[in-house]
């Protein structure tokens, strides 16, 4: 089964929240005189360990629900950033309120949840489904039909407890389209999370022309998604089929040791400058970014657009490949879904 790349313009979504750990380090700042302070943090849903870090140091680690403090205190005036440096093993942390400048003794919030990370497979009727989700909940989802069309959704899902919901957009992919015609439409996620075992959903779609279609999906886990990441790992030169205008045409995707991304097709003059980088070193997903340039004729729109994504390196396969979804927002608002996946040479 071949998975194409295809691009498509869409309809903006309102994304649902995510749960985002502050980010920051930096430096105390303030005097070295006056009163010091003391900076806590007041933890929620813990059900693990996890390693604080109080402006890119002084590591705290928590193993329960509650109130502790960093040993290192802070003079008047200081600045404070406060990040959760490891994760616990099945959960996602996320820090509010943890930047500012002291004033006062100071206590952050972290709230913690089952994690919805993974590569994650379902089937439903005759489709195929991939899902790949990073930790904080960003999500791509290929559907592939018995007659090997495709579809790709993308969005973002929050997790309470071990309820998930989300919000995501869909496309149809190349010449595909939904039932009603449709090559685009929003969409709603409900159900549960057990971390790294299943994920129970059910995805409530609406095309562009308003038929609505409700799926329940019951996603197994893969442990590929627990390899850890690295760019050496994922450094080398892939071939990428893109279908353009009937013709498919085999470019070359260069990923360097140091995680740059570059490729040029000889035929639409697309040249895409990019890069890999790693989210979270024990997991197999990696953030994947790139900007179109110099592209011509029927192309010319795709120039100034950056695409960003999650994707994953699937080396159960022979040859490996690397699977990843993107997403672009236009000037005017609108959203371009992205579907790659390169083969290593």
């Amino acid at each position: 089964m071949t998975i194409r790349l295809a691009i498509y313009a869409a309809a903006t979504i309102a994304t649902a929240a995510l749960m985002s750990a502050c980010g920051g380090g930096g430096g105390g700042g303030g005097g070295s005189s006056g009163p010091a302070y003391t900076v806590s943090v007041d933890v929620a849903g813990l059900s693990g360990s996890m390693v604080l870090q109080l402006n890119a140091a002084n590591d705290l680690t928590v193993s329960a629900d509650g109130t502790s403090s960093f040993s290192a205190a802070l003079r008047q005036n200081a600045s404070y950033s406060v990040t959760v440096q490891t994760q616990p093993a099945t959960q996602y942390c996320a820090v509010s309120n943890g930047s500012g400048t002291v004033a006062a003794d100071v206590t952050v919030n972290v709230t913690c949840n089952a994690s919805v990370g993974g590569t994650w497979y379902a089937t439903a009727g005759t489709d195929e489904y991939l899902g790949l989700v990073d930790e904080m909940g960003d999500f791509y989802l290929i559907d592939i039909t018995a007659a090997d069309t495709e579809f790709l959704d993308a969005g973002t899902a929050s997790v309470v407890g071990t309820t998930v919901s989300g919000n995501y957009l869909g496309v149809a992919v190349g010449s595909a389209t939904y039932p009603d015609g449709s090559v685009y439409g929003n969409g709603t996620l409900t159900g549960t999370v057990t971390p790294r075992a299943s994920l129970d959903l059910t995805a409530q779609f609406t095309t562009s022309m308003g038929t609505l279609s409700s799926t329940p999906l019951s996603f197994t886990y893969n442990s590929l998604y627990e390899r850890a990441s690295t760019l050496a790992t994922i450094a080398g030169n892939f071939t990428e089929a893109v279908n353009e205008g009937g013709t498919v045409v085999n470019l070359t995707v260069t990923i360097s040791d140091s995680g740059a991304l570059y490729s040029q097709d000889p035929n639409s003059g697309c040249v895409e400058n990019g890069s890999v980088s790693i989210i979270n070193p024990s997991y197999n997903m990696y953030r994947i970014q790139y900007l179109y340039a110099n592209c011509t004729g029927a192309y010319t729109y795709l120039n100034g657009l950056t695409f960003s994504g999650i994707g994953t390196l699937d080396n159960e396969t022979s040859p490996e490949e690397i699977i990843a979804g993107t997403s672009a927002t236009t000037g005017t608002g609108g959203e371009y879904l992205g579907l790659l996946v390169l083969q290593r040479d």
